[in-house]
């Protein structure tokens, strides 16, 4: 029974806004915003596993701990390349084809006109 109330509880803001329409809404509002924090925190294990060979590889004394270390090193480099590659990938595909998406890193129109504030 907990679990059912933790569930209903949990979707109540859907419900409550009353701005679902159909199930293709209610299924991008459940999940999109899911889905654009996947790559963040990808980006952001890969870093922390890069630090931690940096920080295996000073402290290591032994030749065999600086292999392992170089290799949890160049896994992290490798992460953090394909992950902010495949970021700008996206971007790029959805400023050039004028696709709003939830992932784009950036706004695709300037939020504030320079040209209104000089004036």
């Amino acid at each position: 029974m907990r679990k059912f109330l933790f569930i209903l509880i949990s979707f109540f803001p859907l419900i409550s806004y009353a701005q679902v329409y159909d199930f293709y809404s209610f299924i991008r509002n459940v999940f999109y915003p899911i889905i654009s924090i996947i790559p963040g925190i990808l980006l952001s294990l890969s870093f922390v596993a890069f630090v931690w060979g940096i920080v295996r590889y000073v402290l290591s004394n032994g030749e065999v701990d600086k292999k392992e270390a170089r290799g949890i090193i160049v896994f992290g480099i490798i992460a953090i390349t394909i992950i902010v590659g495949m970021w700008a990938i996206v971007a790029f595909i959805q400023r050039d084809f004028r696709i709003g998406g939830v992932l784009t890193p950036y706004p695709s129109e300037p939020l504030i006109d320079l040209i209104d504030l000089i004036e």
